[in-house]
């Protein structure tokens, strides 16, 4: 029992910090919050509204994915629509997540919410906390390891949301080392099923979410020598990571394709209501990025009403069109093609202005993963590790600052290179430490 300690203490420890920090320290957490940054101690996020629209359009229609809401016709007249979830541009992840948790619990819909995000972050930290306890035995590893992992992963109750999964992914990192470091292929076939299932399912809570864990984990598979695996096994590895990977966007494929036959029987869903992107819409968030330079001569700022404003101005101009205009419920296919064609007319016409506003977000990413990996650099020079290690780590980080880098430098938009420089700060330590202290013996022993 004693031994079971190291894995189990932490993950207790820090439930009942969380839980004490939420039920007794609520007010006083709250006033560490960002509101620029948009972090909040527990955070509702802003997509409560259309969460609701989700859990009104499964009770009433019966179908997952279905939104519900109240529209006002010219003559002044109230109807209710029921219409896919993805008009709202965003995945769908979370529209169908939420509502199934608050139908099986029979919770109420924001209850649910702070569940299911409280789980992955404290998920999160048990995956970490576990997989540094298997890697290494010195206590001083793992104690600083479960600190500051403790700390980051408290962080993420402020950032909370879909973004949270960029975490819960990358905590794997630690566990999937030791996997392989066994060298045994059918725990390595598990883990690549079950990591492949993992960064599915959180692409679909947030497009690309768990695509930078996939992409560490090609990258380490393709720089691993023959003395870990010969080529066989490492297609297979490769070939079933991927397999899984396709399972949870195929099931939800079909389950939109179920409910746009339940609209179209029974609910008259129009066809001039177009389609819908079926993942989070992207030229939107470019063409807001542009306005990361304040005061630009194109009136562009950090605005979703600003940017459907200027596609509802673009359309004002065309022939004229059975097309609704442009809001928060209603974001078609069409709508981003008119802010993708206004993001390369900038381009043509002024590429100085794109250049610049990319740089100054390019150094503003790069000045926060430094403060997150500061003494890391100086373990780097220490520990030396070879160039087929850390290439899979800068791969990573790099894939996972671009959300920053094309949209805006919001910590949460960085959230997955910072859990990745974390976990690698922290092996970084761990080999450090075994080289120069004695493998004492530990407390709990």
């Amino acid at each position: 029992m004693k031994r079971l300690l190291p894995f189990i203490l932490p993950s207790i420890a820090f439930l009942l910090i969380i839980a004490t920090a939420y039920f007794f320290f609520n007010d006083f957490f709250h006033k560490f919050d960002d509101v620029y940054n948009r972090h909040y101690f527990f955070n509702e996020g802003f997509r409560w509204w259309i969460i609701r629209d989700a859990m009104c359009g499964w009770q009433e229609t019966g179908s997952p994915l279905v939104r519900c809401s109240y529209f006002t016709d010219p003559n002044g007249a109230e109807f209710k629509l029921y219409y896919p979830i993805e008009s709202s541009g965003d995945d769908v992840g979370i529209y169908f997540f939420v509502p199934l948790i608050a139908r099986l619990f029979s919770i109420e819909y924001m209850f649910a919410y702070k569940l299911l995000f409280s789980s992955l972050v404290f998920g999160g930290f048990v995956l970490s906390s576990v997989g540094f306890a298997l890697l290494f035995r010195n206590f001083w590893t793992r104690f600083i390891a479960n600190l500051l992992l403790g700390a980051f992963a408290f962080f993420c109750f402020y950032v909370f949301d879909v973004y949270v999964l960029a975490f819960t992914v990358i905590s794997t990192v630690p566990i999937t080392l030791w996997i392989w470091k066994k060298k045994k292929l059918k725990p390595l076939l598990i883990a690549a099923f079950l990591l492949g299932l993992l960064v599915g399912i959180a692409n679909l809570f947030r497009d690309h979410s768990g695509t930078g864990l996939l992409l560490f984990l090609l990258i380490g598979l393709l720089f691993s020598g023959k003395q870990y695996l010969s080529l066989k096994p490492k297609v297979t590895l490769v070939g079933l990571l991927l397999l899984s990977f396709v399972i949870p966007k195929t099931g939800f494929y079909l389950l939109a394709k179920k409910r746009d036959a339940v609209l179209e029987n029974h609910y008259g869903r129009k066809p001039e209501f177009g389609n819908f992107v079926n993942s989070h819409i992207f030229w939107h968030n470019v063409y807001l990025g542009l306005g990361y330079i304040e005061n630009n001569k194109y009136g562009i700022e950090w605005s979703d009403m600003q940017a459907l404003d200027r596609a509802n101005r673009y359309m004002k101009n065309q022939p004229e069109t059975s097309s609704p205009l442009f809001t928060l419920t209603y974001i078609p296919e069409e709508y981003e093609s008119i802010l993708k064609n206004e993001i390369f007319s900038i381009l043509r016409k002024n590429p100085f202005f794109i250049m610049k506003t990319v740089t100054l977000k390019f150094f503003d990413i790069l000045w926060k993963l430094l403060i997150c990996f500061n003494v890391g650099l100086v373990l780097l020079f220490l520990v030396k590790p070879p160039l087929k290690q850390w290439i899979p780590f800068a791969a990573g980080i790099a894939f996972y600052s671009l959300p920053a880098l094309l949209v805006w430098p919001f910590p949460m938009y960085v959230l997955g290179a910072l859990s990745l420089i974390l976990i690698a700060c922290l092996l970084l330590l761990g080999n450090y430490l075994n080289k120069f202290l004695p493998q004492a013996k530990q407390p709990w022993q």
